[in-house]
């Protein structure tokens, strides 16, 4: 007869009293939520990944948002911030940068809708527009709403992004768009019917880069 006693497992291995950073922190929740998304960041399963007690975190970050707060502030870190001087220019290539990284972490985006987010790197990204709008001579308000509507525009954008790249390589997408819109009845809707004889064909990019460039459009020259 064979021996059904069942071998113990031996105890994970917990890593060393004070080797637990920030930085780590960071890296394995930004870890969870590329493979798992942003529901999958717990403190028990950070903890887990890093081999510590979850009452070890805590140390480090207060809550599961603090958290998040980082791992989104570390991520935009990347965001290409040009120099002031760079004007509208500068706006566009920052923004620009902005949409690719949300597009390319889609959680990311979802960070920042969830929590507030409000870290050095999205400081200095906000320093960089208000510095060159209030410079263009806009009020105060005006730069405030400007400044709302891009970082909003952009982050839309890139959040819709994922639902619709499928039509970018679709070269019938467009055409197929134009005759749902010639079909609609010409009497109820004169102005869709029409427009679907010459709708312009974009790519999910194309149209991010024309919509700002029409918000940009508003900032008076200097």
């Amino acid at each position: 007869m064979g021996d059904s006693t069942s071998k113990p497992t031996a105890p994970r291995k917990r890593a060393p009293r004070g080797s637990l950073d920030r930085a780590r922190v960071v890296a394995a929740a930004t870890t969870i939520m590329d493979s798992d998304g942003i529901e999958a960041i717990t403190m028990r399963r950070i903890a887990d990944e890093l081999h510590v007690r979850p009452m070890s975190l805590y140390t480090h970050f207060r809550s599961k948002d603090e958290v998040l707060a980082a791992v989104y502030d570390n991520a935009i870190a990347a965001v290409q911030v040009p120099a002031v001087e760079e004007g509208l220019d500068g706006i566009h290539t920052l923004l620009r940068s902005y949409f690719r990284l949300m597009v390319k972490h889609a959680e990311v985006a979802r960070i920042h809708l969830a929590v507030d987010a409000s870290g050095p790197s999205d400081l200095r990204i906000s320093e960089t527009l208000y510095a060159v709008l209030l410079a263009h001579g806009m009020g105060v308000r005006d730069a405030v709403g400007m400044v709302a509507t891009l970082i909003r525009f952009t982050i839309g954008a890139a959040t819709l992004y994922p639902t619709r790249k499928a039509s970018d390589g679709d070269p019938d997408a467009w055409s197929r768009a134009q005759r749902s819109m010639q079909v609609l009845p010409a009497e109820e809707y004169p102005t869709l019917n029409a427009l679907g004889l010459g709708l312009p064909a974009f790519t999910q990019e194309e149209l991010f880069e024309h919509g700002l460039d029409l918000i940009l459009r508003q900032i008076p020259p200097r």
